[in-house]
């Protein structure tokens, strides 16, 4: 779970950012700042079409994330601009370290008027901490949007498949499954992408 964390920068730090737990009054907003999101920074890498039928069929608010404790939400001056979570996906993984648990990104999620200004790099460096702090994660997954793509991978994330979620009419909606080891793992071999039980959220541009 997270702990409030309520750091403010100095003035030649830039923005003040507050990195804090979310909690149920926050979903409405969550819901309208990931919609804006989508609809902006997603539009050069899908359709329309696409991102309606993705936030129609797709809760991005991740419940799961937020009744265990493990959804963030950031401020900037006041305003929200940003999410992200975190879920253990049950799955363990050898490491030197021993058996670590596989944990999953969620939700990451930044406002467009905050996109490049290293919010949602922020968040993301926070949600590495928490899960390895809380549940000392052996490897990190997560379906990223073909747009947050570049974001992921500068943060040591590496491609596994390109594949799509179906979505409602047959409409497909084209993600990048990627993973990142905290540990190394226990065999020089690389880490085997799995098949996903559930699709989560992919998330946009981060910045």
């Amino acid at each position: 779970m997270f702990t409030v964390e309520n750091r403010q920068q100095s003035p030649a730090d830039g923005p003040h950012l507050c990195l804090r737990p979310a909690c149920g009054e926050d979903v409405a907003a969550l819901r309208a700042m990931h919609i804006l999101s989508v609809l902006t920074l997603c539009a050069r890498d899908y359709s329309g079409v696409q991102l309606a039928a993705f936030l129609s069929d797709f809760d991005t608010t991740a419940p799961d994330c937020l009744e265990a404790g493990r959804l963030l939400v950031a401020t900037l001056d006041g305003a929200l601009v940003g999410s992200g979570g975190w879920q253990p996906t049950g799955q363990m993984r050898c490491t030197r370290e021993g058996v670590l648990p596989e944990v999953e990104i969620r939700a990451l999620y930044v406002h467009p008027a905050a996109a490049g200004r290293g919010v949602g790099g922020r968040i993301y460096e926070h949600l590495e901490q928490a899960a390895a702090a809380e549940g000392h994660a052996g490897s990190l997954v997560l379906r990223s949007t073909l747009t947050a793509e570049r974001f992921y991978a500068r943060r040591g994330f590496r491609r596994i498949e390109r594949t799509a979620l179906p979505l409602r009419e047959g409409i497909a909606f084209p993600v990048v499954r990627m993973a990142k080891a905290l540990h190394l793992p226990a065999s020089l071999e690389p880490m085997e992408g799995r098949a996903e039980q559930r699709a989560p959220e992919p998330m946009p541009e981060a910045g």
